[in-house]
């Protein structure tokens, strides 16, 4: 007979090992809850104007940037987040810049960089509102994942000029976080995977690459985009088996930079161009080639554009292409950047290869002008032939770096001397010179060195003049010599007189 006591003992251990069951399905989050969405290989937009790709599209390539080895560790563990502080220009999300962003363990980034990571209901389909935390967020694989301490690791890295082009800028930096060989709770099955989501720093792109492993590939994760209120979102896949595969990626662009035109059989070169002064003009950029069509073509550009040459029509390997800065950066100094192909004449190109971009830089740094002032001496006395020292001072305003001031010195008669000038881009830099003071009995004529406008690749220069006044005897009229000559008359009449 079992009594009571046992009884109810029994009762409590079966209600506990009920209540550890379902705690335990919920946790795990491999089953999938609510609808699921299939995958298509070009989804959105969104209402912001978000548009995606997966790597069965040509605007979305998948290659992995592993940091296993070189990655910043961020954290480790089972619903755990960390604040991850972004260096550079910071990443362009929905219409706001972060610069600091929170990874999580289960398989998504917040814009709420005190998101400790408890989410591990992935939200399906997008957007929805998150079971915990908030921000708005990206997710490259939002499932209840695994990083417990000696498997599984959150890493980070910062890459200023990255090695997966994102197709929408040449050039641009990126963020990686990196899901380094995680597992699905509960963990200990030993199937590891790793995936990685690629934020660029310039055109706010998204790539998530999605490495080998992952036994679920979709069927209880989600990947897509959310914003900040869960009123706008982006789905490529949720719960959905054979969804998100091994050695894939999805890419989402945002409507400022939409993706670089794909043509086949053809190179693409793209040109950007910046002026170190924010100089908003044009400038014109050319690109010539040996062979292929065209074999020239010319545009205008201004700070911050680009421009995407396309040429084609020639054998792989066969064509060598340079590309310079043919006109408007008059008073500037110009310089490439290409990689190993650059040169102080252009970025050059050998040996191009069909159905491949590449990316010029070209940056325009202000030059001096040179404000030469001259000093000239006009004596009225034919017999004053010497030189004469004199000092002036100068002042400029409008400059594009600082305002300044400065003195000149002159000896000898012509006598010059300089300084330089960083004139504005908008023509509103002006530069007076004047004489310091000087001896009596001067003229000074200094008007043509009154506010003198100096302009970006122009000269500048103007001259003073001094005048030497020469004091003699006074001119007498007739009747002055006359008086004289009187004068003289009686002294000599007077000294006869005295010797006679």
């Amino acid at each position: 007979m079992i009594s009571s006591r046992k009884l109810v003992l029994a009762g409590a251990v079966l209600a506990l090992s009920t209540s550890v069951a379902f705690a335990q399905e919920t946790k795990d989050n491999d089953v999938p809850v609510g609808p699921g969405q299939s995958a298509d290989t070009v989804f959105g937009p969104d209402g912001f104007g978000y548009i995606g790709y997966d790597s069965d599209e040509p605007q979305c390539s998948y290659n992995f940037i592993d940091i296993s080895a070189t990655g910043t560790f961020v954290g480790e563990g089972d619903d755990q987040g960390f604040p991850v502080n972004l260096p550079g220009a910071g990443f362009s999300f929905y219409g706001s810049n972060y610069t600091t962003l929170a990874m999580t363990s289960n398989g998504y980034i917040s814009t709420d960089s005190t998101d400790t990571g408890p989410d591990l209901s992935n939200d399906c389909p997008l957007p929805a509102t998150p079971s915990t935390g908030g921000g708005a967020r990206l997710y490259p694989l939002h499932d209840d994942l695994d990083a417990e301490p000696g498997v599984g690791t959150l890493l980070f890295q910062y890459f200023a000029s990255c090695p997966r082009p994102s197709g929408a800028v040449a050039g641009e930096g990126c963020y990686v976080f990196q899901w380094n060989d995680v597992e699905h709770f509960p963990g200990g099955s030993g199937i590891t995977f790793t995936f990685q989501a690629v934020l660029y720093e310039a055109s706010g792109a998204i790539a998530y690459q999605q490495g080998p492993g992952n036994p679920e590939a979709g069927s209880g994760s989600t990947t897509g985009i959310q914003n900040l209120a869960a009123t706008d979102g982006l789905t490529y896949a949720c719960n959905t088996a054979d969804s998100v595969v091994a050695d894939s990626a999805q890419c989402i662009f945002n409507p400022a930079f939409p993706p670089l035109p794909i043509v086949d059989s053809a190179a693409t070169f793209t040109v950007e161009k910046t002026f170190d002064d924010g100089n908003p003009g044009e400038v014109e950029v050319t690109i010539s080639c040996n062979t292929g069509l065209p074999l020239e073509q010319s545009t205008d550009i201004s700070e911050g554009d680009g421009v995407v040459f396309i040429v084609g029509d020639f054998a792989d390997g066969d064509m060598d292409c340079v590309i310079t800065e043919t006109g408007g950066s008059e008073g500037y100094d110009v310089s490439y950047d290409a990689g190993a192909g650059a040169t102080d004449e252009g970025c050059s190109f050998e040996g191009v290869l069909l159905n491949s971009g590449y990316a010029c830089s070209i940056s325009n740094t202000l030059l001096p002008v040179t404000f030469e002032v001259t000093k000239e001496w006009i004596d009225e006395n034919p017999q004053f032939n010497g030189s004469t020292y004199a000092e002036a001072s100068y002042n400029c305003f409008g400059e594009q770096f600082f305002d300044h001031f400065g003195g000149l010195s002159f000896l000898g008669n012509p006598s010059t001397d300089s300084f330089d000038v960083f004139p504005h881009w908008d023509g509103g830099t002006t530069c007076t010179v004047t004489e310091n003071l000087v001896e009596g009995g001067i003229e000074v004529d200094s008007s043509d060195c009154q506010s003198v406008s100096v302009l970006v690749g122009g000269s500048a220069s103007c001259t003073i003049v001094n005048t030497r006044l020469y004091e003699g005897i006074p001119t007498l009229s007739q009747y002055g010599l006359g008086v004289l000559a009187l004068l003289m008359l009686g002294m000599g009449f007077v000294a006869v007189r005295r010797f006679v």
